[in-house]
């Protein structure tokens, strides 16, 4: 049991650790981009619309346009 409290056994096995949570991670958000299709969602909570201004309120979706190959 003592053997695992060395600063040597630390230093390595906890290098080997931090390795495979960074791993981990990157693996969720690859998994998660794959899932939802590589789309990108922005939420805006405040806005400003000045006198003259216009302004859409709702969910925008951009139209396949032709020619354009993209997902």
């Amino acid at each position: 049991m003592h053997r695992q409290t060395t600063d040597d056994f630390i230093g390595v096995y906890g290098g080997y650790a931090e390795r495979l949570l960074r791993l981990q991670a990157e693996l969720i958000r690859v998994f998660d981009r794959h899932r939802r299709g590589n789309r990108q969602t922005v939420e805006v909570r405040h806005v400003h619309l000045h006198p003259g201004s216009q302004g859409v309120i709702g969910i925008v979706n951009q139209e396949k346009r032709e020619g354009d190959h993209s997902k």
